[in-house]
């Protein structure tokens, strides 16, 4: 088919390309899950990714999530937070105080005594042997037997606690409701309260380094320091959706998840953030990622969501329009951007084609236009972009149902 003939020459072109520069960095759902529960976290070691979530699941990939085992986690509590200090090592805790351990990299998890009833939202071990976990009623909890004690901390707070991040053996944060942020300079021997330029509930915290760390939060907060807490600055999105966590990618990359599927990623380690297409309108609760740049994102009914390179994103782009939308697009003048090359202006014209909203893209991924489909032709201001090609897809409810190019000259 004519159609047919089109995409391959796109993909081709694209593919050419992208070989030249940095790779594009999108999300795409997984089809593979053993369950529907709900995920509220996940972990990657070297070699696996490990997820848990509703009345105790606690699943695992030995292949970037293309295939998942069910593990028995001898619970039936819901698991909020994992930690993995070695690739054998892990620690979850959870609803009602729960706390397990495994050894032998998820093959068997058995219960440890948390001497707490309070749910634990957050955990972070600084290595096999010292561990700290979070929760409701500012519980803090701490670990110098690798779980076999835990002795019961003063937060000097009774907001609940979620996020929980050491950067050394004794410095460490806590965040959680009402802006609350703690410091401990002494191995969470004492915890002192910072001053918080927000009142909104703060549900992760993540340092890139001894002095630069972030922490998100409810209704597009944002916030981050430079000189290891001693100040906050409110960089906050406009935004009615929760922020549940952060994670960076590479030192200048990081990704933020929350409700309504949605994803925010920044390329300038942090200082500003953009929104990605989501394949999910599902709240999206944890992400992370192993060092071969592979990413995963899970959250409520058992969505999980995978990073994927710009070759793959425009693969699975034509695909979908092969499979959902053949019967409307007879041929490629059903689809069409005019002029191309283009020097201040593209035009878009879409025909029997059902789609909300434009996004253009550049090939590092960063979204440099969105538009509102008015009608069949829409035009397009590009004058302020640079030199180079550019990937413009159709969306429909966030869902991405055709993707084409234009060269800027």
């Amino acid at each position: 088919m004519k159609n047919n003939t089109i995409s391959k020459h796109f993909i081709l072109i694209g593919i050419a390309i992208i070989l030249h520069v940095q790779a594009f960095a999108n999300w795409r759902c997984k089809d593979s899950i053993p369950q529907k529960k709900s995920l509220y976290g996940v972990y990657a070691s070297s070699n696996s990714y490990y997820a848990i979530g509703l009345s105790g699941t606690i699943i695992k990939s030995t292949d970037q999530g293309e295939s998942w085992s069910i593990q028995n986690s001898g619970t039936t509590n819901s698991l909020y937070a994992a930690d993995f200090p070695s690739d054998t090592l892990g620690f979850v805790v959870g609803k009602s105080g729960v706390a397990l351990k495994t050894i032998d990299g998820g093959q068997n998890w058995f219960a440890l005594d948390s001497r707490t009833t309070r749910y634990l939202y957050g955990i972070d071990f600084i290595n096999d042997s010292i561990g700290f976990a979070v929760g409701s009623s500012g519980r803090i909890i701490k670990t110098k037997t690798s779980g076999t004690y835990w002795y019961i901390q003063t937060s000097n707070t009774s907001n609940s606690l979620y996020g929980v991040c050491f950067t050394s053996d004794i410095v460490g944060y806590a965040v959680g409701d009402m802006g609350t942020l703690l410091k401990t300079i002494d191995g969470g021997v004492t915890w002192s309260i910072q001053i918080s330029p927000v009142t909104k509930a703060l549900n992760d915290v993540y340092f890139t380094d001894a002095n630069t760390g972030f922490a998100v939060g409810d209704s597009g907060c944002i916030i981050k320091t430079t000189n290891a807490g001693l100040n906050w600055q409110d960089i906050s999105i406009s935004s009615t959706n929760n922020l549940e966590a952060i994670n960076f990618s590479h030192p200048d990359t990081a990704y933020i998840v929350g409700t309504s599927g949605t994803i925010l990623n920044s390329t300038d380690a942090g200082n500003t953030w953009k929104s990605m297409p989501s394949c999910s309108s599902s709240t999206l609760r944890s992400l992370a990622f192993q060092a071969n740049n592979t990413g995963l994102i899970v959250g409520n009914y058992g969505k999980i969501l995978e990073k994927i390179s710009i070759e793959q994103y425009l693969i699975d782009s034509i695909n979908t329009v092969k499979k959902n939308q053949l019967d409307s697009i007879k041929n490629a003048n059903d689809f069409l951007i005019f002029p191309n090359p283009a020097i201040s202006t593209i035009n878009i014209y879409k025909k029997n084609i059902t789609a909300t909203e434009i996004y253009i893209y550049n090939l590092q991924g960063f979204i440099v236009s969105k538009e509102t489909v008015t009608g069949e032709t829409s035009t397009i201001d590009v004058s302020y972009l640079k030199k180079g090609l550019y990937i413009v897809s159709l969306t429909d409810n966030r869902k991405i149902i055709y993707s084409n190019y234009f060269l800027k000259k």
